[in-house]
């Protein structure tokens, strides 16, 4: 497979029929404060998989553990991911050509923004490998999230894939980091004042110092802020007595 070919085209805007200039506006505003609001509740996915590379390397998100974060956020905003795929003969390069497709559309008007990407691969195995790959990118790239520590330049020969059973800690650190903060964020809106440190507290009285199920826990917080509310209060009433 040559990665070279790949291609990440800008964001198109999807046409929607019989609309006018002003609804346009109006529907591609409306679609951005969806992706504004996505990004807002999750930006980084923890790591799963790592790739060899010599004597360095870099952890990355899988493609069933990007569609496994995405989908409830996307869902909670009101916007919704669709992925095609297709794949052509190129008798040029005797190798098939994988176009990949994903979009980001809002469910009210169907507005969306596309991205695409393009690969040429020589194997069954190889075009299974960047369809994937190319399902996996477009998704992060569209909805701004980080999904690994992209080498890109590094030639696919040289890469090898492996299994990681546990997450890598300093993933799970950034990603808990950063759900604790929108946590936080969210409890304050509430008027429930709490310190990133009492959330972390609270954490560790739940989990001890698993980090794994601190992450799930907080995920779930980050979008439904209700549970995670009791616990806050209950810990600020027993911080003042």
């Amino acid at each position: 497979m040559d990665i070279s070919d790949k291609k990440i085209i800008n964001a198109d805007i999807g046409p929607v029929q019989s609309a006018t200039e002003e609804t346009v506006r109006t529907q591609v505003k409306k679609l951005f404060h969806k992706l504004a609001e996505f990004q807002k509740e999750l930006t980084i996915i923890p790591a799963d998989k790592k790739v060899s590379l010599g004597r360095g390397g870099y952890n990355y998100a899988s493609l069933a553990r990007v569609l496994m974060t995405i989908k409830p956020v996307l869902h909670k905003v009101g916007l919704v991911l669709s992925q095609t795929v297709d794949c052509q003969a190129d008798e040029a390069s005797s190798k098939t050509r994988c176009l990949v497709t994903s979009a980001v559309m809002d469910k009210d008007t169907g507005r969306q923004i596309i991205s695409t990407y393009s690969s040429y691969a020589k194997t069954a195995h190889e075009v299974g490998s960047s369809i994937t790959y190319g399902r996996r990118y477009t998704a992060c790239t569209l909805l701004g999230v980080v999904g690994d520590d992209d080498l890109d330049c590094q030639p696919l020969h040289e890469k090898k894939e492996i299994e990681i059973t546990e997450i890598p800690r300093s993933s799970l650190q950034a990603a808990l980091k950063a759900h604790v903060k929108k946590i936080v964020e969210k409890l304050k809106a509430e008027d429930i004042k709490v310190t990133e440190t009492d959330i972390a507290k609270i954490l560790k009285s739940k989990f001890m110092k698993n980090l794994m199920e601190m992450h799930k826990y907080c995920v779930k917080a980050s979008i439904d802020i209700s549970e995670f509310k009791e616990e806050a209060q209950r810990f600020l009433e027993s911080k003042s007595t």
